[in-house]
Formats: structure tokens, sequence, C-alpha cells
């Protein structure tokens, strides 16, 4: 009975295997659209980031938020080219920086560079683009790290071996002068 159930369960993971092969699909192809603007996408543990989101170089999440792990960071979203008109990106994020290690951010948008920016402090930062006009249905945001920094190589006492920079809070999607989206429509 118990070799039945074995080779049943590698007759599951072959065919599923076989599903992803053969229909070439792709992560991204699992995504919810951003619905509407305005629109929060929450990086917590306990947000909505998962269901719209497809991320690359990122830290599993964290109650707060995730960090970008390498000098590399990829996000991934399906939107309504028509909802592109007039839309504004808000990063929150905090930063692995200070006043002895300034840390630099290049921010690129469907291959085209949008901001480049420096920061030495390490809290509660707001970066806002403009990416009226490059709004595709499926679309890339790249974040290059300039100097990612492993806890430990400052403080011994970390074990915390990844390649840490920026840390993702949350994104807003918001058109022209809109305000942000209240914490519940997150």
């Amino acid at each position: 009975m118990q070799k039945i159930f074995i080779v049943g369960q590698w007759i599951l993971l072959c065919a599923w295997i076989a599903f992803l092969v053969f229909t070439k699909k792709d992560i991204i192809d699992y995504l919810s659209p951003i619905p509407s603007i305005p629109f929060r996408v929450d990086m917590s543990v306990d947000g909505n980031a998962a269901s719209y989101l497809a991320m690359k170089g990122f830290s599993m999440p964290e109650k707060w938020g995730r960090w970008s792990d390498g000098s590399r960071a990829e996000i991934n979203f399906v939107m309504n080219p028509a909802d592109g008109r007039s839309l504004t990106m808000v990063l929150y994020f905090d930063a692995i920086a200070g006043p002895q290690y300034r840390q630099t951010f290049a921010f690129y948008f469907n291959g085209q560079l949008v901001k480049t920016v420096d920061y030495t402090s390490p809290k509660d930062h707001t970066l806002t683009m403009d990416i009226s006009g490059l709004i595709q249905e499926t679309n890339h945001l790249v974040i290059k790290i300039w100097r990612p920094i492993a806890p430990r190589s400052v403080d011994p006492q970390s074990g915390d071996t990844r390649r840490l920079g920026i840390g993702l809070k949350r994104i807003d999607f918001l058109r022209g002068k809109d305000p942000p989206p209240s914490e519940s429509s997150s």
C-alpha cells in the first residue's frame, strides 16, 4: 500500500513538471493584475505582494517588508496599459547606508533608467517615480544596488550573511496628485 502511495506521488510530481514544461508557463502568468489606481502593494510577510508581484533578488519577507539580497533586485507585475496614463510609482524603503557608508541605487523601469539616487541614512526613505507612458501589460522594475553589504561584515556577532541594500516596505501606484491609498485598501 505504501509503495502505491509513493508511486502516486511521483506520478503527480511528473505530471506537474510536464505541465509546466509543455505549457511554458512563467510565474508572471499566475499573478493577479494590479486591479485599480490608486493601489498599494504591501511587501511584509502578511502583505499582498505575492499576489501581484514576481520578485527576484529579494530575501524572504519579514514583518516590516523585505530586503534585497545581492547587487540586483527585480520586480515584475501585470497592469492594464490603459492605466499607465499619468501614473506615479512610490517606493517606501530603508537602506543599508550611513554617514560613513553611502549607498547608491539605480532604478530601471521596462529597460529605461528612471532615477539614480544616493543615500547616507538608513531609515524611512520615499522615492517617487513618474512612469507615465512606460506601462506595458507586463512590467519590469530593476533596482541596481552599488554596494550591498552583509551585516556580518559590519558586526561579527551577526550571523546574517545576506548582501543587503534596499529594504522595500511598500509600493503605491497613484494617478497624478492622488493621495496614497488608505491602509485598509491593500
